[in-house]
C-alpha cells in the first residue's frame, strides 16, 4: 500500500483554453514524474515522497498551467497529477503570431492560422523586443504581467481607455496608447509602482 507506482494518472480541470497544450505535454509530464519517482528510493514510498519539492518543480517547469497538484491516493499506488488550466489576461503579438498570456506570463496558446483573437475582449501587447517565444514557456515575467494589469486598472478607473500596449526593443518600459488621443504613456517596468506612475501621468496631463 505504501509503495508508489511510477505511472501517474493525469487529470485536467478548469479552463478549456489549453486542452490542446495538455495533449501535447501529457507524455512529457508522465515521463518527468516517472523520472522523479525513479530517481530516489524515498520518492517511491508514499510516506517519504517529497511532495512539495516535486510539485514546485512541475509548476516551475510548466507555467502554462495555473497550477499543478499531486495527490497520493490511499489505496491505489499511482499518483494523481491534476492540471489546472489557465485563463488569458493579455494577447501578445510578435513576429510569429498571436499568443494568449496567463498571469504567470506564459504563452499557453497560439492563434491557429493567425485567427484574430479580438473577440476575447483582451488588451493587445505588441512585443517588439525580438524575444524568441516558445509555446508553453514564459513570454514575460509574472511581475510584469501584474504591473500591466494594475496600470490598466488604474487608468480605466480614471476613465482612460487603453488602445494597446507596446514593449519596445531593448528597453524595460511599456508604452501604453490611449484611445482617442495622439500620445502614449511610458511606464517604467523596473522602478515605481503602477499607482505612482499613473499618478505622475495624471498630474502632468492635468497641470
Amino acid at each position: 500500500i505504501l509503495r508508489l507506482g511510477d505511472r501517474p494518472i493525469i487529470k485536467f480541470v478548469g479552463s478549456k483554453n489549453n486542452r490542446r497544450i495538455t495533449d501535447q505535454t501529457q507524455q512529457e509530464l508522465f515521463n518527468t514524474v516517472k523520472k522523479m519517482i525513479d530517481s530516489s528510493i524515498f520518492n517511491s514510498n508514499k510516506v517519504t515522497f517529497n511532495l512539495s519539492s516535486i510539485q514546485k518543480q512541475l509548476n516551475d517547469s510548466y507555467p502554462q498551467f495555473s497550477n499543478i497538484n499531486i495527490t497520493l491516493p490511499l489505496i491505489d499506488s499511482r499518483p494523481v497529477i491534476t492540471l489546472t488550466g489557465s485563463d488569458p489576461v493579455f494577447i501578445l503579438i510578435n513576429a510569429d503570431g498571436q499568443y494568449l498570456i496567463n498571469t504567470k506570463g506564459a504563452a499557453f496558446m497560439k492563434s491557429e492560422n493567425n485567427v484574430n483573437l479580438a473577440y476575447m475582449g483582451l488588451l493587445y501587447i505588441y512585443d517588439q523586443s525580438g524575444y524568441q517565444l516558445s509555446l508553453g514557456k514564459l513570454a514575460m515575467s509574472s511581475s510584469d504581467v501584474s504591473f500591466l494589469q494594475e496600470v490598466t486598472y488604474q487608468l480605466k478607473a480614471k476613465d482612460y481607455h487603453i488602445d494597446k500596449i507596446v514593449l519596445p526593443q531593448s528597453s524595460r518600459e511599456a508604452d501604453i496608447y490611449i484611445k482617442g488621443t495622439t500620445y502614449f504613456i511610458k511606464f517604467n517596468l523596473e522602478s515605481g509602482t503602477p499607482k505612482e506612475q499613473v499618478g505622475t501621468f495624471l498630474s502632468t496631463i492635468n497641470y
